[in-house]
Protein backbone atom coordinates (compact mmCIF):
# COMPACT_ATOMS: atom_id res chain seq x y z
CA UNK A 1 0.00 0.00 0.00
CA UNK A 2 1.12 3.63 -0.58
CA UNK A 3 2.97 5.71 1.48
CA UNK A 4 0.53 8.47 1.45
CA UNK A 5 -2.42 7.09 1.41
CA UNK A 6 -3.73 8.88 4.94
CA UNK A 7 -2.44 12.31 3.16
CA UNK A 8 -3.94 11.55 -0.17
CA UNK A 9 -7.63 10.32 1.64
CA UNK A 10 -7.48 13.63 3.69
CA UNK A 11 -7.08 15.47 0.60
CA UNK A 12 -9.95 13.59 -1.06
CA UNK A 13 -12.46 13.65 1.87
CA UNK A 14 -11.57 17.25 2.53
CA UNK A 15 -12.99 18.26 -0.92
CA UNK A 16 -15.77 15.84 -0.49
CA UNK A 17 -16.62 17.73 2.42
CA UNK A 18 -16.61 20.95 0.37
CA UNK A 19 -18.53 19.65 -2.38
CA UNK A 20 -21.21 18.48 0.33
CA UNK A 21 -21.43 21.83 1.75
CA UNK A 22 -22.24 23.38 -1.46
CA UNK A 23 -25.09 20.76 -1.94
CA UNK A 24 -25.77 21.17 1.63
CA UNK A 25 -25.59 17.55 2.39
CA UNK A 26 -23.80 16.64 5.88
CA UNK A 27 -21.92 13.32 5.67
CA UNK A 28 -23.21 10.84 8.22
CA UNK A 29 -22.36 7.07 9.31
CA UNK A 30 -24.77 4.51 8.29
CA UNK A 31 -26.71 2.73 11.10
CA UNK A 32 -24.30 -0.37 12.29
CA UNK A 33 -25.98 -3.35 12.96
CA UNK A 34 -24.16 -6.22 15.01
CA UNK A 35 -25.91 -9.31 13.27
CA UNK A 36 -26.21 -8.03 9.92
CA UNK A 37 -24.05 -9.91 7.03
CA UNK A 38 -25.02 -8.34 4.13
CA UNK A 39 -23.52 -4.84 4.23
CA UNK A 40 -20.33 -2.98 5.81
CA UNK A 41 -20.84 -2.38 9.51
CA UNK A 42 -17.48 -0.71 10.26
CA UNK A 43 -17.18 1.01 13.65
CA UNK A 44 -15.97 4.25 13.43
CA UNK A 45 -16.05 7.36 15.15
CA UNK A 46 -16.27 10.13 12.57
CA UNK A 47 -17.57 10.01 8.94
CA UNK A 48 -14.14 10.90 7.88
CA UNK A 49 -12.95 7.40 9.92
CA UNK A 50 -15.49 5.17 8.11
CA UNK A 51 -15.33 6.15 4.79
CA UNK A 52 -11.25 5.78 5.22
CA UNK A 53 -12.26 2.23 6.31
CA UNK A 54 -15.33 1.39 4.01
CA UNK A 55 -14.22 2.99 0.95
CA UNK A 56 -10.61 4.19 0.81
CA UNK A 57 -8.62 1.45 1.47
CA UNK A 58 -10.31 -1.67 -0.08
CA UNK A 59 -10.06 0.53 -3.27
CA UNK A 60 -6.35 1.15 -2.67
CA UNK A 61 -5.40 -2.62 -1.85
CA UNK A 62 -7.94 -3.93 -5.07
CA UNK A 63 -5.53 -1.15 -7.17
CA UNK A 64 -2.95 -2.53 -6.01
CA UNK A 65 -3.16 -6.44 -5.98
CA UNK A 66 -4.41 -5.53 -9.96
CA UNK A 67 -1.37 -4.06 -10.79
CA UNK A 68 0.60 -6.69 -9.05
CA UNK A 69 -1.15 -9.80 -10.66
CA UNK A 70 -1.07 -7.96 -14.12
CA UNK A 71 2.21 -6.75 -14.53
CA UNK A 72 4.88 -8.31 -11.77
CA UNK A 73 3.60 -11.72 -12.31
CA UNK A 74 5.25 -11.32 -15.64
CA UNK A 75 7.70 -9.04 -15.74
CA UNK A 76 10.43 -11.63 -15.95
CA UNK A 77 8.61 -13.28 -18.59
CA UNK A 78 8.77 -10.10 -20.58
CA UNK A 79 11.79 -9.02 -19.42
CA UNK A 80 13.30 -12.18 -20.75
CA UNK A 81 11.68 -12.11 -24.09
CA UNK A 82 13.27 -8.24 -24.78
CA UNK A 83 17.34 -10.15 -23.96
CA UNK A 84 16.62 -12.00 -26.99
CA UNK A 85 16.77 -8.41 -29.08
CA UNK A 86 19.97 -8.41 -30.48
CA UNK A 87 20.99 -4.43 -29.34
CA UNK A 88 20.45 -6.22 -25.63
CA UNK A 89 21.44 -9.76 -26.36
CA UNK A 90 24.98 -9.31 -25.86
CA UNK A 91 24.21 -7.81 -22.25
CA UNK A 92 22.97 -10.60 -20.61
CA UNK A 93 22.96 -14.04 -20.07
CA UNK A 94 21.30 -17.84 -20.44
CA UNK A 95 19.74 -17.20 -17.41
CA UNK A 96 17.96 -14.24 -17.85
CA UNK A 97 15.99 -15.85 -20.59
CA UNK A 98 15.13 -18.82 -18.84
CA UNK A 99 11.89 -17.54 -18.08
CA UNK A 100 10.34 -17.07 -21.29
CA UNK A 101 12.03 -20.61 -22.33
CA UNK A 102 10.10 -22.57 -19.75
CA UNK A 103 6.97 -20.66 -20.02
CA UNK A 104 6.49 -21.08 -23.70
CA UNK A 105 8.47 -24.87 -23.64
CA UNK A 106 5.52 -25.96 -25.50
CA UNK A 107 5.61 -23.76 -28.64
CA UNK A 108 9.13 -24.28 -29.01
CA UNK A 109 10.51 -27.15 -31.51
CA UNK A 110 12.47 -28.48 -28.22
CA UNK A 111 11.82 -28.62 -24.31
CA UNK A 112 15.43 -29.56 -23.50
CA UNK A 113 17.43 -27.07 -21.44
CA UNK A 114 21.10 -27.98 -22.61
CA UNK A 115 19.82 -27.58 -26.47
CA UNK A 116 18.10 -24.17 -25.52
CA UNK A 117 21.29 -23.29 -24.32
CA UNK A 118 23.01 -24.21 -27.69
CA UNK A 119 20.72 -22.21 -29.27
CA UNK A 120 21.43 -19.20 -27.19
CA UNK A 121 24.88 -19.33 -27.48
CA UNK A 122 25.00 -19.03 -31.41
CA UNK A 123 22.62 -16.63 -31.50
CA UNK A 124 24.56 -14.83 -29.40
CA UNK A 125 27.83 -15.28 -31.38
CA UNK A 126 26.12 -14.05 -34.40
CA UNK A 127 25.41 -10.70 -32.91
CA UNK A 128 28.54 -10.67 -31.06
CA UNK A 129 30.51 -11.05 -34.19
CA UNK A 130 28.10 -8.95 -35.90
CA UNK A 131 29.58 -5.48 -37.61
CA UNK A 132 26.09 -3.48 -39.27
CA UNK A 133 24.25 -1.75 -36.25
CA UNK A 134 22.33 -4.58 -34.35
CA UNK A 135 18.00 -4.54 -34.57
CA UNK A 136 16.26 -2.95 -30.98
CA UNK A 137 13.16 -4.16 -32.01
CA UNK A 138 10.90 -7.72 -32.52
CA UNK A 139 9.99 -6.73 -35.81
CA UNK A 140 13.43 -5.68 -37.13
CA UNK A 141 14.79 -8.53 -35.44
CA UNK A 142 12.49 -10.98 -36.67
CA UNK A 143 13.37 -10.62 -40.18
CA UNK A 144 17.11 -10.75 -39.77
CA UNK A 145 16.46 -14.04 -38.08
CA UNK A 146 16.76 -17.33 -39.92
CA UNK A 147 14.29 -19.63 -39.16
CA UNK A 148 16.23 -22.77 -40.04
CA UNK A 149 19.17 -21.98 -37.78
CA UNK A 150 17.39 -20.16 -34.92
CA UNK A 151 14.29 -22.14 -34.65
CA UNK A 152 13.61 -21.22 -30.85
CA UNK A 153 14.62 -17.24 -30.96
CA UNK A 154 12.25 -16.93 -34.10
CA UNK A 155 9.48 -18.62 -32.01
CA UNK A 156 10.13 -16.44 -29.65
CA UNK A 157 10.53 -13.11 -31.47
CA UNK A 158 7.04 -13.92 -33.27
CA UNK A 159 5.66 -14.17 -29.49
CA UNK A 160 7.14 -10.94 -28.54
CA UNK A 161 6.26 -9.02 -31.87
CA UNK A 162 2.58 -10.36 -31.37
CA UNK A 163 2.36 -9.56 -27.69
CA UNK A 164 -0.93 -6.82 -27.16
CA UNK A 165 0.49 -4.38 -25.36
CA UNK A 166 -3.16 -3.32 -24.30
CA UNK A 167 -6.33 -5.09 -24.08
CA UNK A 168 -8.03 -2.79 -26.37
CA UNK A 169 -7.83 -4.63 -28.99
CA UNK A 170 -9.36 -7.86 -26.79
CA UNK A 171 -12.16 -5.52 -25.60
CA UNK A 172 -13.04 -4.23 -28.80
CA UNK A 173 -13.67 -7.92 -30.16
CA UNK A 174 -15.69 -9.03 -27.14
CA UNK A 175 -17.96 -5.56 -28.43
CA UNK A 176 -17.76 -6.86 -31.94
CA UNK A 177 -19.07 -10.09 -31.14
CA UNK A 178 -21.75 -8.87 -28.79
CA UNK A 179 -23.09 -6.68 -31.93
CA UNK A 180 -23.05 -10.08 -33.69
CA UNK A 181 -23.91 -13.12 -32.28
CA UNK A 182 -27.40 -11.84 -31.33
CA UNK A 183 -30.74 -14.27 -30.51
CA UNK A 184 -31.40 -14.50 -34.16
CA UNK A 185 -27.46 -14.87 -34.83
CA UNK A 186 -27.14 -17.55 -31.98
CA UNK A 187 -26.38 -20.63 -34.33
CA UNK A 188 -23.83 -18.74 -36.61
CA UNK A 189 -20.73 -21.46 -37.57
CA UNK A 190 -17.36 -20.41 -35.58
CA UNK A 191 -15.71 -20.06 -39.07
CA UNK A 192 -18.56 -17.50 -40.34
CA UNK A 193 -18.73 -15.37 -36.89
CA UNK A 194 -14.78 -15.28 -37.01
CA UNK A 195 -15.15 -14.01 -40.50
CA UNK A 196 -17.68 -11.83 -39.76
CA UNK A 197 -15.94 -10.22 -36.63
CA UNK A 198 -12.74 -9.64 -38.78
CA UNK A 199 -14.48 -7.82 -41.33
CA UNK A 200 -16.20 -5.21 -38.67
CA UNK A 201 -13.12 -5.46 -36.38
CA UNK A 202 -10.53 -4.32 -39.61
CA UNK A 203 -13.21 -2.80 -41.64
CA UNK A 204 -10.40 -0.09 -42.47
CA UNK A 205 -8.81 -2.31 -44.83
CA UNK A 206 -11.28 -5.08 -45.71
Amino acid sequence: MCINNNEEFENIFRNASELADVFGVVPTIPRCVGRQNHRENHAANSPEEYYRRMTFVPYIEEMSTSLSGRFLSHKNIIVGLQCIIPAYVVKFSFSDVEPPFNFYSDDLTTANIVMLKSNWDLWTIKWKNCKDELPKDAITALKKCEEILFPNMHILLKILATLPATTASVERSFSTLKRLKKYLRNSTGEDSLNGLALMLIHHSIS
